[in-house]
């Protein structure tokens, strides 16, 4: 930069500045010069000038005239800062550039005695704000004069670089910050008034100062997951975490990669989650409270959250033994260390406060309809004061233990040092959490959470089973029945078996509602039916193109996959298929590549016409939502500039390499997923697979990609069943085969694809 500007003709004296003393153009805009006489007056008027700004602290012309009456009566606009040519001053600086900023797009001249203050003062702020570097600042300035035979303003030069790199460096720090507010903004839930907002707003960027100043993970602490609501068919559907829970955490979690993809260290979330809190109030034993804990840490799978209790934060503490000291003991330790205030508080609690709290444990503890009798309400009222003064107590130790963290919670409070969230994408009211309500997935395909009284009462539904237990409900068109049996596969997230269960009313594939699957499709990437009827091939076409248009080959749109005695590809051998993802290697002439160069099947149907032995010929399945969650986000941040590169010699796709980025967009949900083939050395059909354009080892990223994707939390491997119907997402799942016997030469099954 400095040497480019070094050769640029700083100095464009013509004819028509000669009057002017030590004048300099700095652009077509602006004139710089001494001390103004009536004749340069003149000029100006005739140049079109219209501003006149004066660095000197002599407000003279030439002969002695007052220059603001002059110039006033002329009709020009003028500004004036008095510079003290023997103690220049930051401020003056700052008001320069305030007003330098303001008429830049205006005809003006600035002066001062001898153009060596505007000379200065033009460098330093063209440092400031075009990036000039010293070398340009010094061969601009000795055009007129050299400021090391002033002390001063030697000095003075300085102190503005410190300035300017202060200035830089802030710039920088709030550009940072707005990107990581920006990024925790969806989760952000209804505010009490435009006021708190503010309030928050400041809070939490004085928050992030710190972390980011030191170019760290931000970290960010909830109180959240403490146990399941008592109120068990009412409110919730049990006692154990449910898909709820589990579509909380992704979504702390995405927020983490989101803060990610903004500022490089990161953020992690902290996650204080102890049953011990509240189960007494709400009458749950001690173990039905240790499970729910223990099972919503093993929901937690991302690196991005640390899980906390009362054990873990004073495991350290000599004061107490966590384990075997009470709730009230822990919490009371930290309310003698609060201020006098919140000891005030803590003994005479707002009115409305306790008010919302009985309410609360009035719907926890007894029917939602059933009227309190009054000894009822005066025990709802004691618990009402009990769980207040724990909540002051579980907030101070908190504070505690977490000084710099951002406090979040999932409760509207009046304090603007807690920032309310919603736990659910798209739902920005408060109380919605999935400790105390239902997850249901609604007609259009979005998940929301209501009591469980209201979804039985508002909707057709279907419940969901993860490992025999209750996990969600699903939104049924009006016409449909609930003759199936839906349960998870796969970590509660992947993956959903319906098994139609009316053995008296047998169905066609046909009789399916297709918005139904396609939004299971959606959430858990593949749905398997079984006890459906598939007459034929036609009928097979015409259920898969419900979903898309069918991709028709050359032997038409039904694939029928099965071993040959001459195999010439992996496809039709009993050999392992590597993973893939349908019609990724057609060639780049195929007329729908030509169109769009990442074309795809949508997704695609298998249905299997006979099954192989158990143990063999599975379909290999994996998530590649959840690969990428999972990625610590660094490296994932490192992925998204990788390009791969695949080939096979195969003619069957053309044998042309074709190149993908590793990591794509979802194009209907917009979530990012894994997009991997894998490698094959195999006799039968060679598939070269490499990372392309980076200085990576190409060979240990392939390695590295491979045993993400076989991870056990990604991998489901399908085991057939003779008439199995299963629809798989081509975008969110990649999937292949594993091997079989001559045992399993009968495996059949029928694919169709759609875009």
């Amino acid at each position: 930069m400095d040497e480019l500007m070094a050769d640029r003709p700083f100095k464009e004296m013509t004819m028509k500045y000669e009057k002017f003393l030590n004048a300099i153009k700095i652009d077509s805009l602006t004139l710089s010069s001494g001390k103004l006489s009536h004749d340069n007056l003149s000029q100006l008027k005739e140049f079109g000038v219209e501003y006149i700004v004066n660095l000197s602290d002599d407000e003279t012309l030439d002969n002695g005239d007052n220059e603001e009456t002059v110039v006033t009566k002329s009709g020009f606009q003028r500004y004036s800062i008095l510079v003290d040519f023997w103690n220049p001053k930051k401020e003056d600086f700052i008001s320069f550039c305030s007003i330098y900023s303001m008429i830049a797009d205006k005809k003006k001249i600035i002066h001062c005695d001898l153009n060596y203050r505007v000379t200065f003062f033009i460098a330093y702020y063209n440092m400031l704000f075009l990036g000039w570097g010293k070398n340009t600042v010094d061969a601009f300035i000795s055009q007129v004069w050299n400021p090391e035979e002033f002390g001063a303003w030697d000095t003075f030069g300085e102190k503005l670089q410190h300035y300017i790199q202060h200035k830089k460096n802030t710039q920088q720090l709030d550009s940072k910050i707005e990107k990581v507010i920006a990024a925790m903004t969806p989760m952000f839930s209804e505010q009490n008034s435009e006021a708190i907002y503010r309030k928050r707003l400041a809070y939490l960027k004085e928050k992030l100062v710190w972390w980011i100043m030191h170019d760290i993970p931000v970290e960010l602490i909830l109180p959240g997951f403490p146990l399941k609501s008592p109120n068990i068919g009412i409110k919730v559907m049990g006692a154990l975490p449910d898909q709820g829970e589990y579509l909380a955490l992704r979504e702390l979690n995405n927020v983490c990669h989101a803060i990610a993809d903004v500022y490089e260290p990161g953020a992690v979330l902290n996650i204080f989650s102890d049953s011990r809190t509240f189960s007494d109030i709400l009458n749950i034993p001690d173990s039905v409270g240790k499970e729910y804990n223990l099972t919503v840490r093993k929901l937690n799978q991302w690196s991005n959250i640390k899980w906390h209790s009362y054990a873990s934060l004073h495991e350290k503490n000599v004061n107490f033994n966590a384990s075997n000291s009470t709730v009230d003991e822990i919490l009371g330790f930290y309310l003698k260390k609060a201020s006098s205030y919140v000891q005030q508080k803590t003994k005479t609690p707002n009115k409305e406060d306790i008010h919302a709290i009985e309410r609360m444990l009035s719907l926890e503890l007894y029917s939602h309809n059933e009227s309190l009798t009054p000894e009822q309400k005066k025990w709802v009222a004691t618990l009402a004061n009990k769980m207040f003064v724990r909540g002051m107590g579980l907030s101070e130790m908190i504070k505690y233990h977490f000084p710099k963290e951002v406090r979040l919670s999932t409760h509207l409070s009046s304090s603007h040092e807690k920032i309310p969230i919603t736990l659910l994408p798209g739902d920005m009211k408060m109380g919605k959490v999935p400790w105390s309500q239902t997850p249901l997935l609604s007609h259009n395909g979005k998940w929301k959470l209501f009591h469980k009284h209201e979804i039985e009462k508002e909707y057709n539904i279907m419940t969901i089973e993860n490992k025999e237990k209750p996990w969600g409900v699903i939104e049924l068109p009006i016409e449909s029945h609930d003759d199936f049996k839906a349960q998870i596969i796969h970590e509660g997230r992947f993956g959903i078996l319906l098994t139609h269960i009316n053995n008296h009313n047998k169905r066609n594939c046909l009789d399916l509602p297709t918005a139904l699957l396609e939004k299971l499709i959606l959430n858990y990437g593949f749905v398997v039916i079984r006890g459906i009827d598939v007459i034929d091939e036609d009928n097979l076409t015409q259920f898969t193109a419900q979903f898309g248009n069918p991709y028709i080959w050359q032997f038409g749109p039904v694939h029928k996959v099965k071993p040959h005695d001459k195999p010439d590809g992996f496809v039709h051998s009993l050999e392992d298929i590597p993973l893939h993802w349908d019609l990724s290697m057609l060639p780049p002439d195929n007329p729908f590549v030509e169109k769009d160069p990442n074309f795809a099947a949508k997704s695609f149907v298998l249905y299997c016409k006979k099954a192989p032995l158990p143990g063999e010929g599975q379909t290999t399945l994996v998530d590649a939502k959840n690969a990428l969650d999972i990625l610590d986000s660094k490296t994932r941040k490192e992925w998204e500039q990788f390009v791969m590169s695949y080939h096979t010699p195969f003619t069957y796709f053309g044998g042309k390499e074709r190149q993908y980025p590793l990591i794509a967009k979802h194009p209907i949900t917009g979530e990012k997923v894994l997009r991997y083939q894998e490698s094959s050395h195999s006799d039968l059909q060679k598939f070269m697979t490499k990372v392309v354009g980076k200085d990576t080892d190409s060979d240990e990223t392939v390695r590295l990609i491979n045993n993400l994707a076989y991870d056990e939390r990604n991998l489901v491997e399908h085991i057939w069943q003779d008439g199995d119907i299963v629809i798989i997402d081509n975008y969110s799942v990649l999937h292949g085969r594993r091997s079989m016997s001559e045992n399993s030469a009968d495996r059949e099954l029928w694919r169709v694809q759609v875009y």
